[in-house]
């Protein structure tokens, strides 16, 4: 176990880890510029919305114009082996995660096992570190939620 300073230490990563897993994992609650109604607005010409720039930093990232995607997981028939579409941990480094979906499926596809697992490990020990534990455990169930919803429809 762990005692003293390195004690509190893990409580505030596990704070940070929460803040994270939010923030990376679910969509912000903030107005998106495509929700504004732009005819109400006065000050400003009503097209300036198609030449501003895209929230998202790679609004193109979805066509891979500039990836080259490579199947790594191969069996001896030349098909990819596993669950279609899965990846696998050596293949982040190549991954870019400017946009939430592949984000959430790096989360699903590689840690979510290991974090769940290693998360009720600290719950168990309980404390202040258990309970920042159990709020991460809440992020990564709501996660899952939304998961099953969205393969349902």
């Amino acid at each position: 176990t762990f005692g003293g300073a390195s004690k509190k230490a893990r409580v505030g990563h596990l704070n940070v880890l929460q803040k994270f897993l939010r923030a990376a994992l679910f969509e912000n609650s903030q107005e998106d510029v495509s929700s504004i109604n732009w005819d109400a607005c006065n000050t400003i010409h009503p097209h300036t919305a198609r030449h501003m720039l895209p929230n998202n930093p790679q609004a193109f990232t979805a066509f891979k114009f500039f990836i080259d995607e490579l199947p790594s997981r191969r069996n001896d028939d030349d098909e990819i082996a596993g669950e279609d579409g899965a990846y696998s941990l050596h293949e982040i480094d190549n991954i870019s995660t400017e946009d939430q979906t592949t984000r959430r499926k790096i989360l699903k596809d590689i840690f979510l096992g290991s974090l769940k697992k290693n998360l009720l490990n600290i719950v168990k020990e309980g404390g202040e570190a258990g309970k920042e534990a159990n709020s991460c455990l809440a992020v990564l169930e709501e996660f899952e939620k939304e998961i099953k919803k969205s393969e349902q429809t």
